[in-house]
């Protein structure tokens, strides 16, 4: 597992109280930073300068610069607990494994950023409650030195594409140390030892304790568990932790590695999509090769499989390649939907890339639903993942799609991301369905299609633009004599009546809760519209981050501001000063005036998501069902009942309306 983390330059003090650290990165070798790491020098080069004469390096100062990175690499938990309870020779190779695929993940850093960086390494076996956790912290510097001289770091590189060269390294180097062990690699990519059973590793697991029985140990606030005692119930000791090195691979690591290695890889490239980067290449090897690579070996194979690929073309500067499987893929794909198309409509819903008309189709295909209910259509939608399925199911009332039900009109969010395996099972699932591709839908799109055959099919059929989302405006909808349709925006109108009325019941304004952030944004603007024509929010604006704050406005940080006060914390707005550009603020620690800069982690107080929601202890209001998303530690004051009238929309303008009506 890889954490990253910024962080600013005070926190060497922090890092060095845990152990002595060692110093990584060939820019440390320049700036003579050779020896264990010291509190004054690691200071020095998080806020960009020369330890040796206090000059700043690089040759633009920002305001706004970042100090550094906290890059955590962790083992996996089965190897830990077997660190902590083998014998003292592969307990030492263990750990020197772990010292070894860091320093490898970081010079593999260093060759994709293309200059030298500097970097101070703290390696740790235990968490703060003395359990096993193999782990190092490594702080990267926000500095580089290259042919121009000094700089930022700048754009960051592929996570999973690091975590994958550290896995690959932790296992290439316990074989080099001679501790072979086996490993299996779970579905969601991260690889776990086959001697240990997963009991065991609950077991020693503190968050996994207090998920079972509640907070019982927090970090340093009590005496730690006696995890020997629990593995040892679980299944785990000493004796089976000597008897886990396997003798199926040479103890020199020389043996050859499987012959289907390559068919391997492009199995799970073909599972994400049909065209791959070299970067895309190194983390499906990570999830192929039980075996393991050292740093530089991985980039050599990610090279020479990339070579044998079939180039595609450079998007967003970046090279990608396909194989001879998935142009398979692809042309069964494109067979099917062609042949689809010809029988039956098929209709993209467009989305620029970056963005999503997430609003705007909501009300769009919700006005259309009832149409095609009202002439025995039934319409389900194909979503990824449960919170997905939740705002189409509330935003628009179509439910998610089931294999068993083979509806008249199978909606597919996120069509681009879907590779061609997926959307293959999909329109087989569903082989008399009229299909509707939703780009982006409830995710900003993606920038290049994961299947190259979705793309062909998707340039020659009916693309539809559903337009703006309309705007909910309740003197509009009473002079009409209407009722607003389906749409984040007009769902929220519905419910401010109710919202400021248990407002003026309640003690603190009740914190409504969307889904996810085009409810939260819609919410957030209907609240402050509701309490400004009322009179309770007015006096002089400053806007600042794109928010406007004006006297009697609620806020909440969603990010730790600057002055210290933690995410989730509400506050009210006292008075604004347009003349000095400050807003004081009302927090429960006191009064703070704060400027322009200083509210980019505060925002408007009206709605939430469920994660920051469950973070406050005051009352909230619940767009949609608020089971399995983070509330419990939210006191519900009342759940908003959604009703669901629809406003049609003409249909001699609307190709969805002329393909499928």
């Amino acid at each position: 597992m890889l954490i990253l983390k910024p962080v600013g330059p005070g926190v060497a003090g922090y890092y060095l109280r845990q152990g002595p650290g060692v110093w990584l990165g060939e820019a440390a070798g320049r700036l003579g930073l050779t020896e264990s790491v010291r509190r004054a020098d690691l200071t020095s080069v998080l806020r960009g300068c020369d330890p040796a004469t206090g000059e700043y390096l690089p040759r633009v100062r920002s305001s706004r610069r970042r100090a550094g990175w906290d890059l955590v690499f962790a083992a996996p938990k089965s190897l830990s607990l077997f660190a902590a309870t083998a014998p003292d020779s592969e307990m030492a190779g263990a750990r020197g494994a772990q010292i070894e695929a860091v320093r490898g993940a970081v010079g593999h850093l260093q060759r994709d950023i293309g200059r030298a960086i500097v970097a101070a390494a703290f390696d740790h076996s235990v968490n703060a409650g003395a359990e096993p956790h193999l782990h190092t912290h490594v702080l990267v510097a926000n500095l580089a030195a290259g042919r121009e001289g000094w700089g930022a770091i700048g754009t960051w590189m592929n996570r999973e594409e690091l975590a994958a060269v550290y896995h690959l390294g932790l296992r290439h180097h316990l074989e080099r140390a001679g501790v072979p062990l086996q490993w299996r690699i779970r579905p969601d990519g991260m690889p776990d030892l086959v001697a240990v059973p997963r009991a065991a590793v609950r077991a020693a697991s503190t968050r996994a304790h207090e998920s079972r029985i509640g907070p019982a140990y927090l970090g340093r606030s009590g005496p730690p568990r006696n995890w020997r005692g629990a593995t040892t119930e679980a299944g785990w000791s000493v004796v089976k932790a000597s008897g886990a090195v396997s003798d199926q691979f040479a103890r020199d690591g020389t043996a050859a590695l499987p012959d289907c290695l390559d068919a391997r890889v492009a199995a799970l490239l073909l599972m994400n999509g049909s065209s791959f980067t070299r970067r895309d290449v190194i983390v499906a090897l990570g999830r192929a090769s039980p075996r393991g690579f050292d740093a530089e070996a991985a980039a050599s194979w990610a090279e020479a499989f990339c070579h044998n690929g079939i180039p595609v073309g450079v998007h967003a500067g970046v090279s990608r390649w396909t194989t001879p499987l998935a142009q398979g893929a692809d042309r069964r794909l494109v067979d099917a939907l062609e042949g689809r198309r010809r029988s039956r409509a098929v209709v993209v819903l467009t989305a620029e890339a970056g963005h999503s008309n997430f609003l705007a189709d909501a009300a769009f295909l919700g006005a259309r639903s009832t149409g095609w209910a009202e002439a025995g259509m039934t319409v389900a939608v194909a979503s990824p993942g449960p919170v997905n399925q939740e705002r189409w199911a509330v935003l628009t009332g179509i439910e998610a799609f089931h294999p068993s039900r083979r509806p008249d009109v199978l909606l597919v969010d996120q069509a681009e991301r879907r590779p061609a395996g997926e959307l293959l099972a999909l329109a087989s699932a569903a082989p008399n369905s009229a299909l509707v591709f939703i780009e982006g839908g409830t995710s900003p799109r993606a920038r290049v299609d994961s299947s190259l055959g979705y793309a062909q099919v998707a340039a020659g059929a009916v693309r539809a633009d559903p337009g703006p989302p309309p705007e909910w405006d309740a003197m509009d909808a009473q002079r009409a004599g209407r009722l607003p349709s389906r749409s984040a925006s007009r769902v929220a109108g519905q419910l401010i009546t109710r919202w400021a009325g248990a407002a003026g019941a309640e003690r603190e304004l009740p914190l409504m809760v969307g889904l996810g952030l085009p409810e939260v944004i819609a919410l957030n603007e209907a609240g402050r519209r509701h309490l400004l024509s009322s009179g309770a929010v007015g006096g002089p604006a400053l806007q600042a981050w794109g928010r406007s704050f004006q006297a009697g406005d609620r806020v909440l940080t969603f990010g730790r501001s600057g002055n210290g006060i933690p995410p989730g914390i509400p506050g009210t707005v006292r008075s604004v000063d347009a003349g000095k550009r400050t807003v004081t603020i009302d927090w429960p620690s006191g009064a703070l005036d704060m400027s322009p800069q200083m509210l980019g982690k505060v925002g408007h107080a009206y709605a939430a998501t469920p994660r920051l929601a469950a973070r406050t202890r005051g009352p909230v209001f619940v767009l949609g069902r608020a089971e399995g998303l983070g509330l419990e530690l939210a006191r519900v004051a009342a759940e908003m009942s959604v009703d669901r009238p629809v406003v049609q929309l003409g249909r001699e303008r609307d190709p969805l309306g002329r393909g499928l009506a």
